[in-house]
């Protein structure tokens, strides 16, 4: 059950990624417009991508963390930011301060309305639906293999007083061959025929007595037109 639920969860999570991916592009061109060092490449590492704090706003805002305050820009007080483009952008350590934009509320309630009450309501609607389906099957398969117990034990008997029952078995089961062969080589001679003595098999016989009698007909047929 487990299994299936993170495959369906895994192909759910495209679907995901996308609006995340969508919404931290929204969040980021407005809270930092003309940032066009997205890939700071100066001795810098992948730590300092702007992709990851594109992702990470929208990402944790499906699990209740709304960050309005980095939203609204009033944590630039805090003196951890900077609106001077030289210092941010010879430094990536240092982070730009956010630019206040009545559109960035916008798009976080559109998100936040489709990714908390949309998509995440929609996962678990799909995991109730599987964990409904797999209670329904392993109940099924529980009375399977119950009935398939007791009925195997019901035509059994407790040691030693199977011993005897065993040889019968292999009794029966030898009997039961030696009939089988017998019939069937019954079979193979009911299909035989004899000429004169000499057994044929029923097939050549037949293919023996076309040929005669189409023999017959043209021998009668010459006689007739000489």
């Amino acid at each position: 059950m487990i299994g299936k639920m993170l495959k369906e969860l895994i192909q759910f999570s495209w679907i995901l990624f996308i609006f995340i991916m969508c919404a931290g592009v929204l969040y980021h061109s407005n809270m930092y417009p003309h940032h066009y060092d997205m890939w700071p490449s100066r001795g810098t590492g992948a730590l300092y991508w702007r992709l990851w704090k594109i992702m990470s706003l929208p990402y944790w805002q499906i699990y209740g963390e709304l960050f309005l305050d980095d939203l609204k820009g009033e944590n630039n007080s805090n003196g951890s930011c900077t609106f001077i483009q030289s210092e941010w952008e010879s430094d990536p350590s240092i982070e730009r301060c956010v630019e206040s934009d009545w559109a960035i509320m916008i798009i976080a309630a559109i998100y936040m309305l489709i990714s908390n009450l949309l998509l995440v309501n929609l996962v678990i609607a799909l995991f109730s639906y599987r964990f409904e389906e797999v209670q329904d099957n392993s109940d099924r398969l529980w009375k399977f293999w119950r009935y398939s117990i007791i009925s195997d034990y019901s035509k059994r008997f407790p040691i030693p007083l199977n011993v005897p029952l065993h040889i019968f078995d292999v009794i029966r089961t030898l009997y039961r061959r030696k009939r089988a062969s017998c019939k069937d080589a019954s079979y193979k001679d009911y299909h035989k025929k004899c000429i004169n003595g000499t057994c044929l098999p029923f097939d050549l016989l037949i293919d023996i007595q076309s040929k005669h009698a189409a023999r017959c007909l043209f021998e009668e047929k010459n006689e007739k037109n000489p």
